[in-house]
C-alpha cells in the first residue's frame, strides 16, 4: 500500500491518513489484547479513529473530539464511524481498554513502513560507520493532572511523567518508548533497551552510570 498525502483526491485528508493504517495489522493487535471482548460499541478502531482525531486537531478535551467529529453524516462515513461517540462513551473506553494494543500496533506500523521511511532523498550514509544501527536516546517531561494521573506525583502538587525515547537515526521515528514517572533519573528509563551487534547509541552525560 503506497498512500500519498497532498494528491488530489475527494476524500478528507484524516481519511487519507487513516487509510495508511493496514486493517491486517489493527485486526492483529485487536485479537492479540482481545480489546473488542464483549464489547457491542465504541471498538477499538473507534477509539483510535477518536483519539487520532483529538491529537491531529490538538483537541484540549473529549468534548472538543466529539464536537469535531460530528460534522456531517457524510464525514463520519468517510472515516467508517456510524456515530460521534459520546464524551462519556470515550471516557469509559480510555478507562477499561488495554492500551497496549495501541502500543502493539504501533510497533506493527514501524515494522510494516520501515524500509519506505528510510528511502529518504535528503539521507546521507556516513562512509565511516556504514553498515552500523545507530539510535539516538533521549527523555522529556511531559506535566499531567495529578487526579487523571495519581501515580505521577513530581514534585508538591505537581504531576509529571517521562517519556523515555530511543530514536532510529535512519528512519527518524522512536522506536522504543518507556513512559515512566517524571521522578526516575534518565539512566534508568533506558535499562529495558535492548540493540542488536554494530548498534552506535548517541546520549548525553545523564546516561553515564559511574558508580
Amino acid at each position: 500500500m503506497d498512500v500519498k498525502l497532498g494528491k488530489k483526491s475527494d476524500s478528507p485528508v484524516f481519511k487519507q491518513i487513516l487509510d495508511m493504517i493496514p486493517r491486517s495489522l489493527l485486526r492483529k493487535a485487536i485479537r492479540k489484547y482481545k480489546s473488542d471482548k464483549s464489547c457491542s460499541a465504541y471498538f477499538t478502531n473507534d477509539e483510535l479513529v477518536s483519539m487520532m482525531f483529538g491529537q491531529l486537531n490538538k483537541c484540549l478535551s473529549l468534548r472538543e473530539i466529539a464536537m469535531g467529529i460530528d460534522q456531517s453524516p457524510e464525514f463520519l462515513a468517510d472515516i467508517g464511524l456510524e456515530q460521534s461517540p459520546a464524551k462519556s462513551t470515550m471516557s469509559d473506553g480510555n478507562a477499561k481498554r488495554d492500551y497496549r494494543v495501541f502500543e502493539e500496533l504501533y510497533y506493527l506500523l514501524c515494522g510494516y513502513y520501515k524500509d519506505q521511511l528510510r528511502m529518504r532523498e535528503d539521507y546521507k550514509v556516513i562512509k565511516e560507520i556504514e553498515g552500523k544501527h545507530i539510535k539516538i536516546i533521549d527523555a522529556t517531561i511531559m506535566s499531567v493532572c495529578l487526579s487523571l494521573f495519581e501515580w505521577a506525583v513530581y514534585r508538591t502538587a505537581k504531576g509529571g511523567m517521562k517519556a523515555h525515547v530511543s530514536l532510529d537515526e535512519a528512519s527518524m521515528i522512536p522506536d522504543i518508548i518507556n513512559i515512566t514517572e517524571a521522578k526516575l533519573s534518565d539512566r534508568r528509563g533506558v535499562d529495558d533497551f535492548r540493540y542488536p551487534k554494530d548498534t552506535i547509541v548517541v546520549d548525553d552525560r545523564g546516561y553515564y552510570d559511574t558508580v
